[in-house]
């Protein structure tokens, strides 16, 4: 009978070729909820910033009406601080303001007597009071006593 011959010759243990590591492989369900979440994500930013937009151009318009008022109104008082400079000038002319006391504060011119002293009547009302009656108040009688009495010991 044959008898086996062992081998003598030993092999060397081989190596195996690395394998690369395999991705494990995320089950379909999975990737569909992610790919969903993106989606849902990236729609929320679009709107998100289309919503940012809209309110910074409601802010500029809001803005600009508030600035043509407030320019509409610096138009109105300019015209209206023209008018008050205008008037001021025609008030202030001597004449104007010669006017303005003889009629409503009743001053008049003194007269060229010496030591006469002619006050105005308080108010109107007093000074038609005495026009109409054709008397002196009792100050008024006073006071051109005493500068008659005065002006005579000076003399």
């Amino acid at each position: 009978m044959i008898a086996a011959q062992e081998r003598l010759t030993r092999s060397l243990p081989q190596r195996r070729p690395e394998r690369s590591p395999r991705p494990e492989r995320k089950p379909a369900k999975r990737v569909a909820q992610v790919s969903r979440l993106k989606a849902c994500s990236l729609l929320l930013l679009g709107f998100l910033l289309c919503t940012a937009l809209v309110y910074c151009q409601a802010q500029i318009a809001l803005v600009g009406f508030r600035l043509q008022a407030l320019e509409k109104s610096i138009d109105r008082l300019r015209a209206e601080n023209q008018l008050l400079e205008t008037s001021l000038e025609s008030l202030t002319t001597p004449d104007r303001l010669e006017a303005i006391a003889k009629k409503q504060l009743g001053m008049v011119y003194p007269s060229s007597a010496a030591g006469e002293i002619v006050l105005p009547p308080v108010n109107q009302g007093e000074a038609a009071k005495e026009e109409n009656k054709g008397r002196r108040g009792w100050l008024e009688e006073f006071l051109q006593f005493l500068a008659a009495h005065l002006g005579q010991r000076g003399a």
